[in-house]
């Protein structure tokens, strides 16, 4: 390998970890390193082959540094990345690729207008859900559901890109769990070591919790 490239493929990963972005490493066709960072994880893993469209697909294929926002089809979420070519001699063996969430500002000079729902999936169907509908959003057993008045329907995105798609202003993470719509708070209880637990305006009054990891940004947004 190259010292040029070896010396580019360390500012990549250097960048990538300065800005709390992702790394993903690649051979010509298949991951085989990804890294989430702590402001953004795509789903990616260890052995997918890689997406036409994405960074690393593209620098591997034009055998130079590709640096683009990439479109949310590719992996559910708009992100911006940084690919770098791993050279041996004239033969490209693979890729190295710095990820990094997109700002809101940027997210909204380049992405299409959003519509003003998500989708929830029930055995036989597809519906709309307006977001004026939805009390919060939640994991379990690795999939997403939508919590309405008319019941509890299944996302297909996780709840790290929901935060990128959804409104800012209008839902907040409250726990690794849970993103909550700020409309749906009736009250919020302290609770132990810095936590706080929610009680919803949906018709059971339901409540979810404020984990120590989101309480602070919690009380920020919130202003108290």
């Amino acid at each position: 390998m190259e010292l040029k490239t070896l010396s580019k493929m360390v500012q990549v990963i250097k960048d990538g970890l300065e800005n709390d972005g992702a790394i993903a490493i690649s051979d010509r066709r298949h991951f085989i390193y990804y890294q989430p960072g702590k402001s953004i994880d795509l789903p990616i893993h260890p052995g997918d082959r890689l997406r036409e469209g994405s960074v690393s697909f593209r620098a591997v294929q034009a055998k130079q540094s590709v640096a683009a926002v990439v479109d949310p089809r590719v992996f559910g979420v708009p992100y911006y990345a940084i690919g770098h070519p791993v050279m041996d001699d004239d033969r490209i063996v693979g890729c190295i690729t710095a990820i990094f969430p997109m700002s809101k500002r940027v997210m909204a000079e380049t992405a299409h207008p959003a519509p003003p729902y998500l989708i929830g999936k029930t055995n036989d169907r597809y519906i709309p859900i307006s977001f004026d509908e939805i009390h919060w959003i939640y994991a379990d057993q690795r999939k997403t559901y939508i919590h309405t008045d008319r019941g509890d329907f299944q996302n297909k995105y996780t709840l790290t890109q929901l935060e990128n798609l959804l409104p800012p202003g209008r839902f907040l993470r409250c726990h690794r769990s849970y993103i909550v719509n700020l409309a749906s708070i009736a009250e919020i209880h302290p609770y132990f070591h810095s936590t706080f637990q929610l009680v919803l305006k949906d018709k059971d009054s339901s409540r979810i919790p404020v984990s120590q990891t989101y309480a602070s940004r919690f009380r920020e947004c919130l202003g108290f």
